[in-house]
C-alpha cells in the first residue's frame, strides 16, 4: 500500500510541476450557425403567430360559411328568379301564338261559309235570273 501510496504521491506531483494542457475549441462558427437558426425559427414562429388561422375559431368559421352559404343561396335564388320570368315570358309568347292559331282558324271558318253563302247567293240570283 506504500507503494502505491508513493507511486500516487508522484504522480500528483508530476501533474503539480508540468500541468496538463487542455485544448478548448473555438465554437465561433458553431455558434453563429445556431444564431441563425435561432432567427430563422423566430421569424417563423412571428409568421405563424400573425397568422390569420390562429385567430379563427370554430365559432369564426362557423359564422364565415354561414354567410358563405347565405351569399351562395341568394345568388342562386335570383338566378332562379330570372329563370322563372324567362320562362313566364316564353309561357306569355306561347300563348299569344296559340290565340292567334284559333283567331286564324276562327277566321278562316268565317271566310268558308261567307264563300259558300256567296256561291249560293249568286247561284240562286242566277236561277231567278234564269227564272224570269
Amino acid at each position: 500500500m506504500r507503494h502505491e501510496l508513493a507511486l500516487l504521491g508522484a504522480g500528483i506531483k508530476g501533474l503539480i510541476a508540468d500541468p496538463p494542457q487542455v485544448h478548448v475549441p473555438d465554437y465561433t462558427e458553431t455558434l453563429e450557425e445556431l444564431r441563425s437558426d435561432t432567427y430563422s425559427l423566430a421569424k417563423s414562429f412571428r409568421a405563424m403567430r400573425d397568422s390569420p388561422l390562429l385567430d379563427t375559431t370554430p365559432e369564426r368559421l362557423a359564422a364565415q360559411i354561414k354567410a358563405a352559404s347565405a351569399e351562395a343561396r341568394r345568388a342562386e335564388q335570383q338566378s332562379l328568379a330570372g329563370a322563372e320570368e324567362e320562362l313566364r315570358a316564353v309561357a306569355r309568347q306561347l300563348a299569344g301564338f296559340v290565340e292567334s292559331a284559333r283567331t286564324a282558324d276562327r277566321q278562316n271558318k268565317w271566310n268558308l261559309a261567307m264563300l259558300a253563302f256567296g256561291m249560293m247567293l249568286g247561284v240562286t240570283v242566277c236561277w231567278l235570273i234564269g227564272r224570269l
